[in-house]
């Protein structure tokens, strides 16, 4: 098996990767905080709306919950390789836009998660890779995006702009190259 040389790549690159390497600590701590900050932002959102239904309840937070724990390193560590040593505008940029994406893609993709369980019954006739099989599984993608922007976009809004903005704002903080 060839590994893939690392000297190999552009410095860009290597710098990023460097970079992104070094945030990791910061990166976990943050999705400690990230996770339940953004499940309780999901239970706030359903119970001002009288959406807090039996079991229901526990299973979004739940979603939002992990979509958080996954998101929240993913977009502290692509932020750190993307913004590096520039301006904290641009770094508390990368943070917001790496952070609403990431958060939005991990929500969509707990959401597909649940339709291929919630299917997997009426699937297992199924052969994989077939036309069908794939047409199932694009189906669901789009329709746990949808969810996740029509409805899940509107469970954590107010608030979950407060948490982002906060969120990016901490990074900004954390990774002044003045700090030390």
């Amino acid at each position: 098996m060839t590994m893939i040389d690392p000297g190999s790549f552009p410095a860009a690159l290597r710098a990023a990767i460097r970079r992104a390497r070094r945030a990791l600590p910061d990166a976990v701590a943050f999705a400690v905080l990230y996770a339940p900050a953004l499940a309780l932002t999901a239970a706030l959102g359903m119970a001002s709306r009288e959406q807090a239904v039996g079991g229901r309840f526990g299973t979004v937070v739940l979603a939002f919950l992990l979509a958080g724990a996954v998101a929240g390193p993913v977009a502290w560590t692509a932020a750190a390789a993307v913004a590096g040593q520039r301006p904290a505008t641009a770094r508390f940029a990368a943070m917001l836009l790496a952070l609403a994406l990431a958060t939005a893609a991990t929500v969509a993709l707990t959401q597909f998660a649940a339709y291929q369980t919630m299917t997997f019954a009426d699937e297992r006739h199924i052969d994989p890779f077939t036309l069908h099989h794939l047409v199932n599984i694009t189906f669901a993608l789009i329709s746990a995006l949808y969810v996740t922007l029509s409805i899940g976009l509107r469970l954590i809004l107010p608030v979950g702009v407060v948490l982002l903005f906060g969120s990016a704002a901490l990074f900004a903080w954390r990774t002044d190259p003045r700090r030390g």
